[in-house]
C-alpha cells in the first residue's frame, strides 16, 4: 500500500500558544486544510499518518488518520521547538512514504527526503526587514525546490515569486486554491438569539480568524475606533483561538478605544457549526496583515452569501479580484482603509445584499470542495508517478 506522512506540528488539539478552545479541535484554515488533505488521501486508498508536536491529547487514530506525536521542549520559544520538532519527526517517518510538509518551515534546516510542500500563502510578505528565519525559510524553499520537490500552493502568489526568481523550477509549483462544501455552506435564515448573542438591533460584523498579528487583529481594533466615531450601532464577533502572547495588547485596545460594549470574543468555534455563524452576520471581515493564502474562513463566508471586506494580501486578491464586484471590497491593510469599507457597507444594504449574492456566484463557480479534490487527486498523483526522490528510508 502506498503511505504518506504528512507534517506539521499543529493538527489535532490546542497548540501551546493559543487559548480559547477545545482540547481536541482543529485550531483554524491551515490545520482545516491538512485534515482534508489527509481524508482525501485516504479516499484514493492510501495509508496516511500524521506527524504533529505532542501537546498532550494521545489520540492515535483520527478517522482512520494514525498520528504520531513528537515530544518537544518545554520551552516558549516556538521557533526553537520547530527546530527540533523537524529533527525529531524524521526519525519517525514510517518506512516507505511519500512525505508531505504541511509548510516550508518544517524542513528548517533539515530538507532532504521531502516530496510535496504545501504552500499557504508566502510567508515573507510583511513591511519590515526580514528576519533571519525568514531569509532562512527562502533559502530552505529553494533548497526543496532544487532537489525536485514539488509544491502546492493555494495562490497564484507563490508562483509569480517562483517565476521572477528561480525561474528553473516553476514546473514543479501548483497553484490550487481551497474549495468549501457549498451545500454546507450556503444562505440561511439564522436568528442570532438561537446562537445566544444579543445583537440589539446592531450591525453584526464577523472576524473568523485566529487572534493573531498576522491575521489582523492589531488593525482591525485600530479600524473599530476610526468606525466608532462616525458610527456606533455595531456589535463585532471574534470567533477563533487567541494567541496567548497578544492577549494583553488586545484587551488594552478594547479598553484605549472604549469598544468593550462593541466587541464580544465567541472563541473557537468548531467548523461543522460555523455556517450558522457567518449566517447572523451582515458583513465578514478578513483583514490579513501578512502571509495569506486563499483564505478558507473568506471562502467559507462567501459561499454564505456574505459581503466580505479583505485586505490586498497574498491569495485575498485573486478571491475578490474586482473590488465591489466579485463579493466584496478589497483595501490596503491599513486601519483607515478597512474603516472606510465597513462603513460603506454598513450604511448602504443594497451593496452588502448585491455583494452577497455575487460572493455566492463566485464560490460556486471557482471555490467549491469539488474542484479541490479534482486537482488535488491529480497532483497527488503527478508525486507519485514523477517524483525522483526515494521514498522515506528507501534508496
Amino acid at each position: 500500500m502506498i503511505k504518506f506522512t504528512l507534517i506539521s506540528k499543529n493538527f489535532l488539539g490546542r497548540p501551546r500558544e493559543f487559548e480559547g478552545m477545545g482540547e481536541t479541535s482543529i485550531i483554524g484554515g491551515a490545520e482545516l486544510n491538512l485534515y482534508r488533505t489527509a481524508k482525501l488521501l485516504l479516499e484514493e486508498g492510501y495509508e496516511v499518518n500524521v506527524l504533529q508536536e505532542d501537546n498532550g491529547i494521545g489520540i492515535s487514530n483520527y478517522e482512520g488518520i494514525y498520528i504520531k506525536y513528537i515530544p518537544t521542549p518545554d520551552i516558549d520559544n516556538p521557533l526553537i521547538r520547530t527546530i527540533f520538532f523537524n529533527y525529531r519527526w524524521r526519525q519517525y517517518v514510517p518506512k516507505g512514504s511519500y512525505v508531505h510538509i504541511h509548510h516550508e518551515g518544517y524542513a528548517v534546516p533539515f530538507y532532504q527526503g521531502i516530496h510535496s510542500v504545501n504552500q499557504q500563502g508566502i510567508a515573507w510578505d510583511y513591511p519590515g526587514k526580514r528576519k533571519l528565519s525568514t531569509r532562512f525559510k527562502l533559502y530552505i524553499t529553494k533548497k526543496l525546490l532544487a532537489q525536485g520537490a514539488y509544491i502546492r500552493a493555494s495562490d497564484n502568489s507563490f508562483l509569480s515569486y517562483v517565476q521572477s526568481e528561480w525561474a528553473d523550477y516553476r514546473n514543479q509549483v501548483f497553484p490550487i486554491p481551497n474549495g468549501v462544501d457549498t451545500e454546507r455552506f450556503c444562505p440561511q435564515k439564522i436568528d442570532p438569539e438561537k446562537l445566544a448573542i444579543n445583537a440589539d438591533g446592531r450591525i453584526i460584523i464577523l472576524f473568523p480568524r485566529t487572534q493573531t498579528i498576522y491575521r489582523g487583529a492589531y488593525i482591525f481594533l485600530e479600524s473599530l475606533n476610526i468606525l466608532k466615531k462616525e458610527y456606533d450601532n455595531f456589535v463585532v464577533l471574534f470567533i477563533g483561538a487567541l494567541k496567548t502572547e497578544i492577549k494583553e495588547k488586545i484587551q488594552d485596545l478594547i479598553g484605549k478605544y472604549k469598544l468593550k460594549n462593541n466587541v464580544i470574543f465567541i472563541g473557537h468555534i468548531p467548523n461543522e457549526k460555523m455556517p450558522e455563524y457567518y449566517n447572523i452576520a451582515d458583513i465578514v471581515t478578513i483583514p490579513t496583515y501578512h502571509s495569506e493564502g486563499s483564505s478558507i474562513s473568506c471562502i467559507e463566508a462567501m459561499a454564505c452569501g456574505k459581503p466580505v471586506v479583505v485586505t490586498d494580501v497574498g491569495g485575498l486578491k485573486e478571491l475578490i479580484y474586482r473590488d465591489e464586484i466579485d463579493g466584496g471590497i478589497k483595501v490596503k491593510p491599513t486601519p483607515r482603509a478597512l474603516a472606510s469599507a465597513l462603513k460603506k457597507l454598513i450604511q448602504n444594504p443594497s451593496l452588502r445584499d448585491k455583494l452577497g449574492k455575487n460572493a455566492r456566484a463566485r464560490v460556486l463557480k471557482y471555490y467549491r470542495s469539488e474542484q479541490w479534490k479534482e486537482s488535488m487527486r491529480e497532483y497527488f498523483k503527478m508525486v507519485i508517478e514523477n517524483s525522483k526522490i526515494p521514498r522515506w528510508k528507501e534508496s
